[in-house]
């Protein structure tokens, strides 16, 4: 990310930041938002809210994505895959890989 003069629109932040929550929560074999929602101990709308790139999450939840999921924030806020264990970084490429293949149909 360059200078906050070059910050992308906070919509495209929010829908980056959610096409990665979506593959991290597939990745670690949560089917639904609801089961994902569960983990956290948060509210299915919430999480949704999150995964459809409608809002963030506050930083208690990052921290509990984190520790619960072990997926680098670095990874989930600016898509930075080199904090990712090698393992989970092949699961999400998938997961991503996958959801653009769906897109292109």
């Amino acid at each position: 990310i360059g200078p906050m003069n070059e910050m992308p629109p906070i919509t495209e932040l929010y829908a980056d930041f959610a096409k990665r929550l979506r593959a991290a929560r597939l990745a670690r074999d949560f089917p639904t938002g609801t089961a994902a929602a569960a983990s956290l101990g948060v509210q299915e709308n919430t999480y949704t809210t999150w995964e459809r790139g409608s809002k963030a999450p506050k930083y208690w939840h990052l921290a509990l994505i984190k520790k619960r999921w072990g997926v680098s924030l670095d990874f989930l806020l600016t898509g930075d895959e080199a904090a990712l264990p090698v393992a989970l970084f092949q699961r999400i490429q998938k997961e991503m890989n996958g959801a653009e293949h769906k897109q292109d149909r």
